[in-house]
């Protein structure tokens, strides 16, 4: 049954926001992994270990690549997927992929790591409706999507974001949120949490003077988002348009 949410023409209005919109086109790339999910040379690769080896980028690339461009490249990361299929927790298997892949670890250490993530975030398209050519670069948009709310999400990001650029982000998250709730026949329920997560974090690290049922709701989201029923979305979303 899907849950109809009644914020979404409130926060369509918001934009014009100072992280600014990624410019030009955010797909050139000029380095690309050697060897590709769904490929023999994939397949030949036994073990998960090996695979991320062989997804590695070369020091020499990570010198010289600004970071724009290698936040496409994390984007287009080969066992991205790995985060859901062998966590029980995502955002484990998320802190799994950063201290394991040196390309979100770069991203890490860079001063407009975060910045360029979040520009990344907020040019990424959300479908309309399904794409059903399996070679289409919008094929996986809508997992890829989930992987960079949770990217954002981890601790390793956010809290390089001060008091300003929290707040500005997170009317982001919430734009983001309302386009995925308007296209809920692309964004099911699951994905639509992975949003909501997101914004909930934001607003835990922002600090701003809750009521105590709000920080429970919030915490208690925060924990068990996952398996949350409709209520607790809904919960979630009065929550946000209040704060």
């Amino acid at each position: 049954m899907k849950v109809r949410f009644s914020i979404v023409i409130f926060f369509l209005l918001i934009s014009h926001l100072s992280f600014g919109q990624a410019i030009g086109d955010t797909n050139a790339v000029h380095w690309d992994y050697p060897i590709k999910a769904g490929t023999e040379e994939w397949a030949a690769l036994k073990t998960w270990d090996a695979r991320y080896d062989a997804c590695q980028i070369p020091l020499a690339v990570l010198d010289t690549i600004s970071t724009k461009e290698l936040v496409q490249v994390c984007l287009n990361y080969p066992p991205y997927a790995t985060y859901e299929l062998f966590f029980k927790d995502e955002r484990e298997g998320i802190t799994f992929l950063i201290k394991r892949f040196n390309g979100l670890w770069e991203l890490t250490q860079r001063k407009d790591g975060v910045s360029e993530l979040i520009k990344a975030y907020i040019d990424y398209p959300v479908l309309s409706q399904f794409e059903k050519d399996k070679n289409s670069k919008n094929y996986f948009a809508p997992l890829r999507l989930s992987f960079l709310e949770l990217v954002l999400a981890d601790s390793l990001f956010l809290n390089q974001l001060n008091t300003v650029e929290l707040d500005e982000f997170k009317q982001i998250v919430i734009n983001k949120y309302a386009d995925k709730v308007q296209n809920s026949n692309v964004y099911g329920l699951s994905s639509i949490k992975n949003t909501l997560l997101l914004a909930t974090i934001v607003i835990d690290e922002q600090k701003i003077e809750k009521s105590t049922k709000q920080q429970e709701t919030i915490t208690n989201f925060i924990k068990n988002y996952r398996y949350a029923e409709s209520n607790l979305v809904i919960e979630i979303s009065n929550i946000i348009i209040a704060l």
